[in-house]
């Protein structure tokens, strides 16, 4: 739901962020994603030595090769089956693609927002042959005390990043599929940690900003001819890539250059940059900057999208009508207490009727399944006993209303609808069964099966809709979204895959205009009001 631009903190990426590719905001580090820079250089002119390039394979050289990054071609070296770009930042297969043999993959560039790392949670591992793991703790510690982002130790996120030990420093750039690395050796410090992950989350080299010749001279003449080298020192713009310098240049960003280089230096005593007036500086290592941490927080704002409301639930259903109604967590006969939204406060149903799921009628008449399986609709403010039973209830918007029973079916439970005229149920589905169930207006069901795999029923055949569910819901002008298995994201189906929107909780509610109802871990309650507007341009 957030787009995607190159910044130049340098970002230079579409991500957001302070680094990645095709419409990310590029920070100094030159971050294809916004990466931010103070406007007022923060570290000092100096001539003595700073840190070396942070280099993925050092001493190691690979076969030079040219892709597409995002479209604009680019060269970069494959070595050990990596793609290595400006020294340290791995591209993945799906960020490359190639006109030629010589390309790695004929992959197309992908929307940058699928680079970065959704509601603002990174997840990762560390490796347990990882030596000197506390660089690792304590550059997260940096970055969660500086920025809005927050680390989250999980081998089985289905996106982590994994640390681990190599020859060199390095990190893929932006969230990638599955399990992502960054590799460390023994020469990698915190400050190095925390440059890597930098790239991890968006960012690209200060010194590839689009202005950075008002700051900087580029050495070319001590630079050595391998072109993957030289690449290291060009500008994003060079490579054709959309996007913008976030802020101004800033010489204190962690993710820039220094002046001295023993890898890249055709004559290491002198340097490859300096500064316009003709100085040297040194790199720091120390920690993000103030306009690194400006350019981080731009691209993974602290998010208002969702605003808290008062009350617990433990589930919450909406109406065709507009009508909200929650299943409670005060204990009550068959379940939970079920209330009613009255826009702002909820009002208790019958607290002498509970249940464990409910859905709704257009017309704002509830439903309910019990504990027991017992299902009950509310008639004339008493509720009535309905035939039959279920562990779920779909009610969609032209009033069809639809049950997982009790009886077991493969994947679940069997599937019914009710015939409101003879007050019976008939089994649909075939051999097929579930454990959630939600309808669209003409219907169509969708259901979550026992692995948590979401399947569409069109009345002749069942189709998967990929990914593991944990929580599923149609709203009344037929949108589908589901929070993901296991990080609980929120996604929404765009007719062919799921998109990543802002949010994640443990239960899910979709009403009109893609406003979202969200219960966390806590059975706290929140609400986005409006379809969550774009931040950055596209």
């Amino acid at each position: 739901m957030q787009s995607t631009m190159l910044y130049a903190c340098t970002l230079r990426i579409v991500f957001t962020g302070c680094v990645i590719g095709l419409s990310l905001s590029v920070q100094s580090c030159k971050e294809p994603l916004g990466e931010v820079k103070d406007p007022a250089p923060v570290g000092s002119e100096t001539t003595s030595n700073p840190a070396d390039l942070e280099i993925a394979f050092p001493g190691k050289r690979g076969i030079v090769k040219t892709g597409y990054l995002f479209g604009s071609p680019v060269t970069y070296e494959e070595i050990e089956g990596q793609a290595v770009f400006q020294g340290d930042m791995l591209l993945s297969e799906d960020m490359l693609s190639s006109e030629s043999p010589n390309g790695r993959t004929s992959a197309t560039g992908r929307n940058m927002l699928a680079y970065r790392w959704p509601n603002n949670t990174v997840y990762y591992r560390i490796d347990p042959a990882l030596p000197n793991p506390a660089r690792v703790t304590q550059a997260i510690a940096h970055w969660e005390e500086a920025t809005n982002l927050k680390f989250v130790n999980n081998p089985n996120a289905s996106h982590r990043i994994v640390f681990m030990p190599g020859a060199g420093c390095s990190s893929a750039v932006g969230m990638q599929a599955q399990e992502q690395s960054i590799i460390l050796g023994p020469d990698c410090t915190k400050g190095t940690v925390i440059h890597e992950i930098g790239h991890a989350v968006g960012l690209f080299h200060e010194h590839s900003r689009t202005d950075r010749d008002n700051h900087l001279v580029i050495k070319w003449n001590n630079i050595k001819s391998d072109q993957a080298i030289r690449d290291q020192f060009k500008k994003w713009a060079e490579f054709g890539y959309n996007g913008f310098d976030h802020s101004n240049f800033d010489f204190g960003s962690v993710m820039l250059y220094g002046s001295y280089s023993s890898k890249a230096a055709i004559d290491p005593s002198k340097p490859v940059i300096t500064t316009t007036s003709g100085n040297t500086y040194e790199a720091q290592r120390e920690g993000l900057s103030q306009a690194d941490i400006n350019c981080i927080n731009d691209m993974y704002p602290a998010s208002p999208t969702f605003d808290p409301i008062a009350g617990k639930a433990r589930e919450i259903v909406a109406g065709a009508d507009g009508s909200i109604y929650k299943v409670g967590t005060v204990n009550a006969p068959g379940g939970y207490i079920i209330s009613k939204w009255t826009g702002s406060s909820w009002q208790d149903i019958d607290p002498d009727q509970g249940g464990v799921h409910v859905a709704v009628m257009p017309n704002g008449q509830p439903w309910l399944c019990t504990a027991g399986g017992y299902i009950y609709r509310l008639v004339n403010n008493q509720w009535k006993q309905v035939p039959g039973q279920a562990v779920d209830l779909a009610i969609n918007s032209i009033g069809s209303v639809f049950r997982l029973g009790t009886e077991l079916a493969p994947g679940g439970h069997k599937i019914f609808k009710w015939n409101e005229n003879t007050a019976t149920w008939t089994a649909i589905g075939g051999n097929k069964g579930g454990n959630q169930i939600a309808a669209f207006s003409n219907n169509v069901i969708v259901i979550v099966d026992s692995q948590y795999q979401p399947f569409l029923y069109n009345g002749v055949e069942w189709l998967p809709l990929g990914k593991q569910v944990h929580d599923i819901s149609i709203s009344p002008d037929n949108k589908l979204f589901m929070l993901e298995k296991w990080e609980k994201n929120l996604y929404k189906w765009n007719g062919n895959s799921w998109t990543l929107q802002p949010g994640a909780g443990e239960s899910l509610c979709a009403t009109t205009l893609e406003r979202i109802w969200l219960t966390d871990a806590n059975n706290n309650i929140s609400r986005r009001g409006y379809i969550y507007p774009i931040p950055y341009p596209l």
